[in-house]
């Protein structure tokens, strides 16, 4: 195990160190062993981007989890399940174990690490699809005390604006997408069955439902100019997030016109 550790074979670590015989009647292996052992293969896992089996070790950790008090050791299991869970781009989930983990009050945890983990919380659900749930967990996290510190760290300097303005429902300029793009790493940065990478994709979401909150109605080809796509491109958005319960609204084809059902007062109306 050691040696495919030292030359970065965390695929081939991983697979030996699954293969341990747990029944060996010469030796009664012990929860919290079992349970490092597949903690160990998910995060090798996690490091050849093998989310699919990182994903089955966790789930086989969880089985032995509540039998273990070991703090480090369920500390270990619960950032592992937060980041397979971001790996696989189950972003709304992974921003909540990545927050939980941010306000724990273990004192063996150093400020800058939890500082880290709210980060990534935030970046999670900024990536998350927009809706209700994502709307819930943005407000919370927007009241986090902790967001100036986090604007100190070049990786996260720009997550509070972006935070801010999609908790607020303020529309995202190019700009802001651009360096908070930066910040993400590459499975975070996909291209979705769209043809947009996944922040786009959040962004351009995000910035519809701001919109909503701004227009009583709206041409597609107006709504095509504010989102920066092509006309036919914006309707198939609306589309889909009005078909998901994501959007309150209804598209007339006849005028070319979508329409935002909300009981806030408009400012603007075509």
């Amino acid at each position: 195990f050691d040696y495919y550790i030292n030359t970065e074979q965390f695929k081939e670590a991983a697979l030996i160190l699954s293969q341990v015989n747990f029944e060996s009647s010469s030796y009664v292996i012990q929860p919290l062993e079992i349970a490092n052992i597949f903690i160990k293969c998910a995060e090798c896992s996690l490091e050849d981007d093998e989310t699919v089996d990182a994903e089955v070790y966790v789930n086989r950790a969880s089985q032995y989890m509540n039998d273990i008090t070991d703090r480090h050791l369920q500390l270990r299991y619960r950032v592992t399940s937060a980041r397979v869970l971001d790996a696989n781009r189950k972003f709304l989930e992974a921003s909540l174990r990545y927050y939980d983990l941010s306000i724990t009050t273990d004192t063996e945890i150093v400020q800058d690490d939890l500082l880290e983990l709210l980060g990534k919380a935030i970046t999670c659900v900024i990536l998350a699809k927009a809706g209700p749930q994502r709307t819930r967990i943005l407000a919370q996290i927007n009241k986090d005390d902790r967001l100036g510190q986090l604007e100190q760290l070049p990786k996260y300097s720009i997550h509070s604006n972006v935070l801010n303005k999609m908790s607020n429902e303020q529309l995202l300029r190019k700009d802001e997408l651009n360096q908070f793009i930066e910040s993400l790493a590459p499975h975070q940065k996909a291209m979705t069955s769209e043809g947009f990478t996944i922040p786009e994709k959040a962004v351009i979401e995000h910035n519809l439902i701001a919109i909503s909150k701004i227009y009583e109605n709206i041409r597609f080809d107006q709504l095509a100019v504010l989102l920066g796509m092509i006309e036919s491109k914006a309707e198939k958005v609306s589309a889909k997030m009005i078909i998901e319960e994501r959007l309150k609204a209804v598209i007339d084809q006849s005028e070319n016109l979508l329409i935002f059902e909300d009981d806030n007062e408009q400012l603007y109306r075509w």
